[in-house]
C-alpha cells in the first residue's frame, strides 16, 4: 500500500476516534451532567478533585467541546477518505493543519498537564503522527498521482489554455460559478485518473 493511503487510513481513524469520544462525551453531557462528563476528559485527575456540579454555562461549554470534537472527527475521516486516499495536495493541507491543530491543542492544554492518562490520550496524537508522516511522503514521493488540485480556467479571450498534450481524455470537469454579476470567477476541478 502506498504511503498516502496508510496515511488517509491513519486520518479516517483518528476522525472515527474523535466522533465517538464527541458522542461519549455529548451523550454523558444530556445524561448524567457536566460534571460526570468532565471525568471522560480528566481521566488522570483524582474523583475527588473533579467538580460536584457545573454551572449550566460550564455545562454548555463542555457540550460544545464535545460537538467540536465530532465534528472534527466528521471533517478528518471526509478529508482522509476522499482527499488523502487520493494524494490530494488541497486534501494534505486541510487535515494537516486542522487535525495537527486539534491535536497540538491537546496535547499542550490536556495531555502535557497530566490531566488525561497516558494510555487514554495517545491514540489520537499517534494516529495524527502516522497520518502526517505518510501523507507528507505520499505528496513528496508520488507528485504525478496527485488527484483533485484546483485550476483556474482561462479567462474569456485568453489565449492561453489550460490543458496540455496529458490531459487528453484524462481530466474530468465540474465547473462552479459565482452567481454575482458581471464577474463571475470559475474554479475547475481537475480528475486525473492515472497515467
Amino acid at each position: 500500500m502506498k504511503a498516502y493511503r496508510i496515511g488517509a487510513v491513519a486520518y479516517v481513524l483518528w476522525g472515527l476516534l474523535h466522533v465517538g469520544a464527541g458522542a461519549a462525551l455529548l451523550h454523558r453531557v444530556w445524561t448524567v451532567g457536566g460534571a460526570r462528563a468532565i471525568a471522560l476528559i480528566g481521566s488522570a485527575v483524582p474523583v475527588h478533585e473533579l467538580p460536584v456540579n457545573l454551572s449550566p454555562l460550564e455545562t454548555g461549554v463542555i457540550a460544545q467541546h464535545a460537538w467540536n470534537l465530532l465534528l472534527l472527527g466528521v471533517f478528518a475521516a471526509i478529508v482522509g477518505a476522499v482527499f488523502n486516499w487520493r494524494n490530494s495536495r488541497p486534501g494534505y493541507w486541510l487535515n494537516l493543519l486542522i487535525v495537527g491543530g486539534a491535536d497540538i491543542g491537546f496535547i499542550f492544554a490536556i495531555q502535557i498537564p497530566g490531566y488525561i492518562k497516558l494510555t487514554d490520550g495517545i491514540g489520537g496524537p499517534l494516529l495524527w503522527i502516522v497520518a502526517m508522516a505518510m501523507t507528507t511522503l505520499g505528496v513528496l514521493r508520488h507528485p504525478e498521482e496527485q488527484r483533485g488540485t484546483l485550476r483556474m480556467p482561462p479567462l474569456a479571450g485568453d489565449s492561453t489554455s489550460t490543458e496540455g498534450p496529458h490531459d487528453e481524455g484524462k481530466a474530468r470537469h465540474v465547473w462552479a460559478s459565482c452567481s454575482t454579476a458581471p464577474f463571475r470567477p470559475r474554479v475547475q476541478w481537475d480528475d486525473r485518473r492515472g497515467q
